[in-house]
Order: C-alpha cells, then structure tokens, then sequence
C-alpha cells in the first residue's frame, strides 16, 4: 500500500468514515513494519496536537470520543462551576444588598509600636490580600487586618466617623439597606460616629453581638467567649445574637455579651482627675538629654519662656522607617518612671512647625515581665507651643487588655513619634506625670 493511501485511511478512521472495506485493508497494510511506523508517527503528531488543542485523541483500534477521554475532568469542572453557583447564591442571600467594590471609606492613618508584626496592616479583598497604607481606598466588602501592635483607622467618606481597629483586629467594612456595617470578627474597635441619616444607623456586628450606633462614640473588644461594649458619648442599642436580649447603654458605661446570661449594663467606674495632682515623674531638658534617653536631638533655642533645653524629633532607623520620634531607653523594672494609676495624668509641652498627628506610647510591666504598650494619638491641627493633658484612660492597649488590668503596673519606657513620613518639627520640652494617689 502506498503512503499516500496509508494517510486517506487514517483521516478516514479519526472522521470516523472508515467502512468494513477500509479497516480491512488497513489491518493487512499494518502488517508492513514500515506502513506501521508511519502510522506510528501519524497518531503521534495527531496525539501532540489533541493536547494542544483539546482535540479527540487517536486510538489504533477504536475511535474515542472527546467526552469519553475526559470524562472525569469535565465532571471536576462542572462540579466546581455548580459548588461556586452555589456559594454565591447563598452569599447573595446572606448580604443581599451589598456592592462589591465601591468606595466607602480611606485610611486616615496605621501607627504602630515596637512589638509589631513586620507584616503590617493588610486589606482582604475578595482572594487577594495586600497592604493597606495611609490614603488607600477602603472598599465596599473589604476586610481590615492590624497585627497586634498596629493601629488603623479609617474616616468614611463625606462625614466626620472614623473607626480605629487595633489588638489583632479583623473588621470587615460593607453598606446594606443605606447603612453602614462592620463585622469585627476579633480583636478592639473604637469609633466615633457622626450622626446617620434617619432609619440607617451604622451597626457594628462580632460573633456575640450587635451594636446599632446613631451617632456615639463607643469602643468594642472582641474576646474569645465574650464581646464588651463601652460608651462614652451618646447611646447604643445592644443585641446578644444568641438569646436575643437587648439593652441599651448610654454614655458612661458597659455591657459585657457571653451569649449565656442576660447583659448586664454597668456604669464606668468614675475616676476623678486632677490635672495638678501630685508629681510623681517629670523630666526637662535644661541640661541636656538625659542619661537614659534613647532618640533625639537637643536643641537650645526657639523655645518657650523659662525654658533652657528641649529635644527635638529625629528620623528612626529601625522597623519604622521614614518616621520621627523622640525616646527615651527601657528602664530598669525596679526603678520605672512611674506606676498607674487610676488617676494618673500625662503631660506634654511640645512644638509642632507644622500640622499633624502624633502618638504617645507607654510601655507597661508588670512584676518585670512586658504587659502592653499603651497608645494616645492627637491630631495637632495649629502649629506652635502647647501642652496637652492626657488621662491614662484616654490611652489605648495594644493588646486586648482593658486599662484597670494594668493598674499598679509600671511605666518603663514611653516614646513620642509623628505620624508623617515629613519632619513635622515635634520638638519636647517637658514631659511630667501626676497622680491623686
């Protein structure tokens, strides 16, 4: 048998027009070892182009259907596509109202101490999961992550709310029914809300409760049997998702929801703060920087009446790169700066050139082992000299551990930074803490 004819009969078999005539001349031509090694090479160069192409692949004795010799892997596929189809129907149904991908809100700023993750803050955007960073978009469905240790927040657009997630926290941030949502599925949130328009209040949701916010400003702390709320403006509406029980906590106090007994709200207990209470710590710079001070310069001149030395911000050169700080060194547990107390109050005179936000962080032992830094951050919005009077209250852990676990605990180190990667002039002059105690 010729080549030529060889090739008619194998075109005719992959068609599958060969009639009993052909398949009988083709068997008696197999027998030749050369018509063999051609055919050999036929169903070869047919079999490359099938994988390639997706194309039926040749069989000598029979043909095969495409189906037949992919039946398995269509049947993954199909079973893939109807398990998606259906995960999107029953996420439809679960939030039937939300628009993937519109722009809600933007990062106002992430802080963090030295105990934080390399990692950083991160957004959860569908599959994909990347760095979030001061000025980026937050989206509608996007899920917030800070590391313990970091501190990020973000204002909604066109209104004054700014929500702060912290302590290893996981915030998801979507809209439904004209409202905004949180679902904060672990670690610390604090918000301060503006007011919401009638008949859509922002609710902020964890695993043991809801919280229907008008316009307050409130702190949520996600535990692993229970979820606390604390109010300290305005009012909100608690639901315990398990029994249903509901109560409604105005400024001043808190209501802890285990899913097991009925809330109970409490008032805060009331702390009486004395701005000129007795000093327990101060330190200026009139003779330069002391011996235990870690980061700064000092500096002699531009300063406030009375005031002979102050120190000035420098640029980090750890993992915080492009901020600046003033600091001073750990200091020895058995003599620390000072101890916490229910009415200790922090002091600042400072300068700022320019606007901006600084964090003020405290670090916290206890009988010599590390307990928490403690965070106070401030917008500075008019440039010059100042001092601030902060309450230990006002300060926030970086873990999920309340400010009265810590009390008695001792200040062991603290640490001024701005949050700019610009010099924004933040030059110390005095730092002093006071206490009724």
């Amino acid at each position: 048998m010729e080549p030529k004819e060889l090739d008619r009969l194998f075109h005719a078999y992959l068609e599958g027009t060969l009639d009993e005539a052909g398949a009988a001349a083709l068997r008696k031509a197999l027998k030749d070892p050369a018509l063999r090694r051609r055919w050999r090479d036929l169903t070869d160069l047919e079999g490359s182009l099938a994988d390639r192409y997706a194309r039926p692949s040749t069989r000598l004795l029979k043909p095969v259907s495409f189906f037949r010799t992919h039946r398995q892997r269509l049947f993954a596929v199909a079973a893939m596509l109807l398990l998606g189809v259906i995960a999107g129907w029953i996420y439809s149904l679960i939030h039937p109202s939300e628009e993937k991908g519109n722009v809600l809100a933007h990062v106002l700023y992430v802080v963090w101490d030295d105990t934080a993750e390399t990692a950083g803050v991160s957004v959860a955007r569908g599959l994909d999961v990347s760095p979030l960073a001061a000025g980026q978009p937050v989206c509608d469905g996007d899920e917030l992550r800070a590391p313990v240790g970091y501190f990020l927040a973000l204002q909604f657009d066109g209104e004054e709310t700014v929500v702060e997630v912290s302590a290893g926290g996981a915030a998801r941030v979507y809209m439904r029914d004209g409202g905004k949502r949180i679902e904060l599925t672990r670690g610390r949130l604090a918000a301060r809300v503006a007011k919401q328009p009638p008949g859509c209040p922002m609710i902020v949701v964890t695993p043991h409760a809801r919280a229907t916010v008008l316009g307050t400003q409130l702190e949520l702390a996600v535990e692993p049997a229970r979820s606390q709320v604390t109010v300290t403006e305005g009012s909100v509406q608690v639901l315990d998702l398990k029994t249903q029980a509901t109560a409604t906590v105005s400024a001043g106090e808190q209501v802890g929801v285990d899913n097991v007994s009925a809330p109970e709200v409490a008032k805060v207990a009331p702390v009486e703060l004395d701005a000129h209470g007795r000093i327990v710590y101060d330190e200026g710079f009139d003779a330069g920087l002391p011996s235990n001070w870690n980061m700064g310069q000092w500096v002699g001149q531009g300063l406030p009446e009375g005031d002979t030395g102050a120190v000035r911000s420098m640029p980090r050169n750890d993992n915080h790169p492009h901020r600046y700080a003033v600091s001073t060194h750990a200091a020895p547990h058995s003599s620390p700066f000072f101890l916490l107390t229910p009415s200790t109050m922090l002091h600042l005179t400072f300068n700022m050139e320019r606007p901006g936000r600084i964090i003020f962080f405290l670090t916290i032992l206890e009988n010599g082992r590390f307990r928490d830094n403690l965070a106070f951050t401030k917008l500075i919005s008019d440039p010059g000299w100042q001092t601030v009077d902060i309450p230990i209250w006002d300060f926030r852990p970086t873990k999920l551990t309340a400010i009265d676990e810590l009390l008695g605990s001792a200040c062991t180190r603290y640490w001024v930074q701005t949050m700019s990667r610009e010099d924004l002039g933040f030059t110390l002059s005095r730092i002093w803490a006071t206490s009724a105690e």
